[in-house]
C-alpha cells in the first residue's frame, strides 16, 4: 500500500541501515532491563522501618559468655 521503500544499490548504505536496525535492537532491550530493575525494590533495603532504628552495633563476633563486668567474644 503505497510507496514502496527504494532498495539501494550501494552496498555501504545497506550494511549502515542493517548496522542501525541492530542498534535500535540493543537499545530497546536495554531500555527494558533497566524498566525492570526499577519496579525492584533497592537491594539495600534490609526490611527495618528505618536507618535510624536499625541495631547500633552489629558484628560479626559470637559471645561466648557473658560476666558481670566482661563479655567473652569468639574471635
Amino acid at each position: 500500500m503505497g510507496v514502496e521503500p527504494f532498495l539501494s544499490k550501494a552496498e555501504a548504505a545497506t550494511d549502515h541501515a542493517v548496522d542501525l536496525a541492530k542498534v535500535l535492537e540493543d537499545t530497546k532491550k536495554a531500555l527494558d532491563k533497566a524498566a525492570e530493575r526499577m519496579k525492584l525494590p533497592p537491594a539495600s533495603l534490609s526490611g527495618r522501618p528505618s536507618r535510624k532504628l536499625t541495631e547500633r552495633w552489629i558484628g560479626p563476633y559470637r559471645v561466648v559468655s557473658l560476666k558481670p563486668n566482661a563479655v567473652e567474644l569468639k574471635l
